[in-house]
């Protein structure tokens, strides 16, 4: 499936918690950026900075890219930051983000991530680029 056009942002969704979600979540307000915070019981920092909160079952769940989809849906969510880490840095979190639920992540596209995500693809296209 092709990348969608640049669109305006009406409903970002913050794949991350403490320090990191309240810096992007502040950064999406002073656009005028509507924001969705994910946490947990325990992990609650970030959250009230946010304009809506998705309280996740357990902490695997940040990770879980398949109940993340369905978040995605469920909230009619436009564009997702993965913050850093795991789901940063998966190009098939970023791959199934568009597929499945018809949203843009903020960061490299899958295709970027698929190639730099493996040291001697990445060389390859660092050598391709020089």
């Amino acid at each position: 499936m092709a990348r969608p056009p640049p669109r305006p942002i009406k409903r970002l969704l913050v794949c991350n918690r403490g320090e990191i979600a309240t810096r992007i979540i502040t950064a999406a307000r002073e656009l005028s950026i509507p924001t969705y915070a994910v946490y947990t019981t325990n992990d609650t920092s970030h959250v009230r900075h946010a304009t809506r909160a998705i309280e996740l079952p357990s902490a695997s769940s940040y990770m879980d890219i398949p109940y993340l989809i369905t978040l995605i849906k469920q909230h009619g969510i436009d564009a997702v930051h993965p913050g850093y880490g795991f789901l940063s840095e998966s190009a098939e979190f970023a791959r199934r983000v568009w597929e499945e639920a018809g949203a843009a992540v903020v960061g490299p596209g899958w295709e970027i991530l698929e190639q730099t995500g493996d040291k001697l693809k990445a060389r390859k296209l660092a050598e391709e680029c020089a």
